[in-house]
C-alpha cells in the first residue's frame, strides 16, 4: 500500500468506528481526502488530532516527558541498527509473540488486537503476520509508531497510533486482545493505568500484561534492579539520552564477563552460546537502557496483580509462572 502524508482511508475504515475523543470521550469528524486522513476533530471539545506518514496521533500533554523523549531515543537507535538485531530483548521474536498468542481466546481469531505500550511493534508486526484476518493496533507513546509506519514489511492489518494507555481513544468493550508488556510500571501509578486499560476488553476478551516482580518472588531481580537503583543511583533517567547510551554500552562491556557467562546470562540473551559477543552485547546493552531510562519501575507481588484483575471483572485470572505473564478473561 503506498505511504500518504496522512493516514490511509482504507485503514481508517477498519478502526473508525472505535475510535473516540480520548480527552472527553466524544466522537471524532474526520478531515482530509479520498485517499487519505489528514486530522480528526472531536465534535464536542474541538481537540484536533493530526494524522501523518500512517500514524493517527492521539497525544496528549505528557507529564513525564523525559521517559518518553528516552523511549523515543531508545526505539529510534534501535531502528536504525542500534543496540541489538534481529531480536527483541534478546529473545527470538516470533517465540515471544508466541508466549502472548497462545493465551488468546482458544479456537478463534480475534477481529481486534491491541498492544498497549508496543515499543518497535515486533510482536504487533507478527501477530497481525499470524492473524491475517484481525486487525492489530500497535499503540505507544513514544515517536516509535513512526518509525514502525516506515519499515517496509508492515502489515496492511497493522493500525498505528500514537497515543497514552490512560487515555486510549477507543470505545470500551472494543478489544478482543489487549497486551501490555512492561509498560503499566512505567507510569506514576500502576493500579490506576491497570484500571485504564481493563474497561476496553470485550466480554469474554482476554487481557495480558507483563509487570516487573518482586525481588523475593523472583530471585534473579535482586541482581537486575540493583543495576538500576544502586550501580546507576536510581537516576539514570536524568541523564540525556546519548550520555545514558554511552554509559550502557560502558557498563555492559565492562560487565561482559558476568553477564555472558553467569547463570543468568539467559536473561539477556535467549542463546548466549551460540550468539556472536557483539550481539550479546548489544542486547544486553539495550535491556540495560530499557531498565534504566523510565522515571517510574514499579514492582509488583503476584497476589497484588491477581486482586487488580478480579476487581476489574476477570475471571479465570492467572500469571504463567514460566513466562511471567497475567492474563484474564472478561466476564
Amino acid at each position: 500500500m503506498e505511504r500518504l502524508d496522512g493516514f490511509s482511508r482504507e485503514k481508517f475504515n477498519w478502526v473508525s468506528t472505535i475510535l473516540c475523543c480520548p480527552s472527553c470521550r466524544k466522537s471524532l469528524r474526520e478531515c482530509g481526502t479520498t485517499e487519505a486522513v489528514g486530522s480528526l476533530i472531536c465534535q464536542s471539545c474541538s481537540r484536533v488530532y493530526p494524522c501523518s506518514h500512517g500514524v493517527i496521533d492521539f497525544s496528549m500533554t505528557v507529564d513525564d516527558q523525559k521517559t518518553q523523549s528516552g523511549f523515543s531515543y531508545q526505539w529510534q537507535k534501535r531502528s536504525r541498527g542500534g543496540f541489538e538485531r534481529g531480536t527483541s530483548y534478546g529473545r527470538n521474536i516470533a517465540r515471544r509473540a508466541k508466549d502472548i498468542s497462545d493465551l488468546f481466546p482458544a479456537g478463534e481469531s480475534p477481529g481486534i488486537i491491541l498492544d498497549a505500550g508496543c515499543g518497535a511493534g515486533d510482536i504487533a508486526i507478527e501477530l497481525a503476520n499470524r492473524y491475517s484476518g484481525a486487525t492489530v493496533i500497535a499503540l505507544d507513546y513514544s515517536t516509535s509508531v513512526f518509525e514502525i509506519a516506515n519499515r517496509p514489511e508492515l502489515p496492511s492489518n497493522v493500525i498505528l497510533i500514537r497515543g497514552d494507555i490512560r487515555h486510549l481513544p477507543f470505545l470500551e468493550e472494543s478489544m478482543d486482545v489487549i497486551y501490555s508488556i512492561g509498560v503499566m510500571h512505567h507510569t506514576d501509578n500502576t493500579r490506576i493505568s491497570f484500571d485504564a486499560v481493563a474497561p476496553f476488553v470485550r466480554p469474554a476478551g482476554k487481557m495480558i500484561t507483563w509487570l516487573y516482580p518482586t525481588a523475593g518472588e523472583v530471585p534473579f531481580y535482586k541482581l537486575y534492579y540493583r543495576i538500576r537503583d544502586t550501580h546507576f543511583a536510581g537516576i539514570g533517567y536524568l541523564l540525556p539520552n546519548g550520555i545514558r547510551a554511552t554509559l550502557v554500552y560502558a557498563y555492559a562491556f565492562l560487565m561482559f564477563p558476568y553477564l555472558r557467562f553467569s547463570k543468568y546470562r539467559h536473561f539477556f540473551s535467549e542463546s548466549p552460546n551460540s550468539v556472536t559477543a557483539l550481539d550479546f552485547l548489544g542486547s544486553a546493552s539495550l535491556i540495560i537502557f530499557d531498565d534504566i531510562t523510565p522515571r517510574y519501575q514499579f514492582r509488583h507481588e503476584e497476589a497484588e496483580v491477581l486482586s487488580w484483575y478480579q476487581d476489574a471483572g476477570f475471571v479465570d485470572q492467572q500469571l504463567d509462572k514460566a513466562k511471567l505473564l497475567y492474563v484474564g478473561t472478561m466476564k
